[in-house]
C-alpha cells in the first residue's frame, strides 16, 4: 500500500486524536502493527511560531516510519506555509480540512475551510502533491 510515493507496511493507520496521539501511545501502536502513525493535531499558527508544546508532539520515536504530522488552521497560505516547516519531521503531512470538532470550526478551520475558500485550498492541496512530495 503506498501514498503518493511513501510505502506502508499495511492499511493499519493511527489516526490523529488530540490528546491521545502521544508518543508513548504511538510507539505501542507500532509495536502491534500499525503501518503509519501520526501526531496529535497541529496548528498552524503555533507550527509557523515555534511553540514548544507544538514541537513536543512531533517528535517521533526512531521506529516510527512512516509517519504523519496532520496540520489544521484557517487560512491556507499559512497551513502550506506550516506544512513547508513540517515536512522535515515526517513523511506525510495530513492537511486536515474536515474536522467538525467545534472549537476548530470556530475559528474557521476544519470543516469551515473547504465552505469558506475551495478555491485556495484547492491550490493548496495540489500544490502538496506536485512540489513539496515530488
Amino acid at each position: 500500500m503506498k501514498i503518493g510515493n511513501v510505502r506502508l507496511r499495511n492499511g493499519f493507520f493511527l489516526a490523529p486524536m488530540a490528546n491521545v496521539s502521544t508518543l508513548p501511545f504511538r510507539r505501542l501502536c507500532k509495536e502491534y502493527g500499525a503501518g503509519l502513525t501520526t501526531g496529535e493535531m497541529v496548528s498552524c499558527e503555533a507550527a509557523l511560531r515555534g511553540s514548544k508544546r507544538t514541537e513536543a508532539t512531533v517528535v517521533r520515536a526512531r521506529e516510527e516510519k512512516p509517519f504523519a504530522i496532520q496540520v489544521f488552521g484557517s487560512a491556507p497560505k499559512r497551513i502550506a506555509l506550516a506544512a513547508e516547516a513540517l515536512e522535515k519531521k515526517c513523511e506525510i503531512i495530513d492537511l486536515n480540512f474536515g474536522c467538525p470538532v467545534r472549537h476548530i470550526i470556530r475559528r474557521g478551520g476544519g470543516c469551515c475551510i473547504i465552505e469558506e475558500s475551495s478555491q485556495e485550498c484547492s491550490r493548496v492541496t495540489s500544490r502538496e502533491g506536485s512540489e513539496m512530495r515530488s
